[in-house]
């Protein structure tokens, strides 16, 4: 599991052979959200209010490095 990055105890991670839309997992403790990289959601799973907003602000500021890291471990879907 590359773990791209590691914020207030949140491990962000990037999954190579996953699925459209281009997402992240964020890892909390017991807890598991898959965050869309583009519309800035939860598209499964969830995390505590407070660790969400972090997650949900690392996004905005990590936007692009995120979506190279998804495309990078899934090319197959860079082209659409």
């Amino acid at each position: 599991m590359p773990e791209v990055d590691r914020i207030f105890g949140i491990r962000i991670c990037v999954f190579s052979r996953d699925h459209l839309p281009p997402h992240f997992h964020a890892f909390y403790g017991e807890y598991e959200a898959l965050i869309d990289i583009r519309e800035a959601v939860v598209i499964a799973g969830g995390l505590p209010r407070r660790k969400l907003r972090e997650a949900l602000e690392y996004l905005a500021q990590n936007r692009n490095d995120l979506l190279e890291a998804f495309y990078q471990l899934n090319p197959q879907f860079r082209q659409l």
